[in-house]
């Protein structure tokens, strides 16, 4: 299931197959089982996750539907806000800054019943290289490309494609230097 598409993901909830609460739960098993290696998150939200995960489990029990993310898992970069928890945008000035807003995409994604599993490690301001407080993501399978590391943790690749449909454009995503080094 780690490297199921997040439309197969949202199938497999919508047809009943996967509850939102077992996904989370496999999600968040994987991330604590590589990301002591891989460094892909700052910030693991296990009881926020869950928390949503259980409510928009009942919302679907109850046949409420909010929309194409419902109870899928998803991961945020570090450098967008949410009151949940803290944004440190890769820097050590920002270590222990806990925003009192969401931003307005995340907002839209829980909209639409997305389960926010936490804060991926970003470069500093996600334009600078990493600073040196923050651990370097590393791709478990040390392929070289900065892409060939988001199928890995399986909770990256699918942001992508899913901002694009929920804004209803097509969004080109272009990497300017490595998020994610070889092992």
């Amino acid at each position: 299931m780690y490297f199921e598409t997040i439309l197969n993901i949202a199938k497999a909830i919508k047809s009943k197959a996967l509850t939102p609460v077992e996904i989370t739960e496999a999600m968040l098993a994987r991330i604590n089982e590589i990301d002591s290696y891989s460094s892909a998150y700052i910030t693991v939200t296990t009881e926020h996750a869950l928390a949503q995960a259980k409510k928009s489990e009942a919302e679907i029990v109850a046949g409420q539907w909010r929309g194409l993310l419902n109870g899928v898992p998803i991961g945020l970069k570090d450098i967008i806000n949410t009151d949940f928890a803290k944004t440190t945008a890769g820097t050590e000035i920002h270590r222990n800054y806990h925003p009192t807003y969401s931003a307005t995409v995340v907002e839209r994604l829980e909209t639409q019943g997305a389960i926010s599993l936490g804060k991926l490690t970003t470069t500093e301001q996600a334009f600078s290289d990493h600073h040196p407080s923050v651990t370097v993501p590393r791709n478990p399978r040390g392929e070289g490309s900065p892409a060939a590391a988001l199928p890995q943790v399986s909770v990256w690749r699918p942001q992508m494609v899913w901002l694009s449909v929920l804004w209803g454009r097509t969004q080109v995503v272009r990497f300017v230097r490595p998020t994610v080094l070889p092992a």
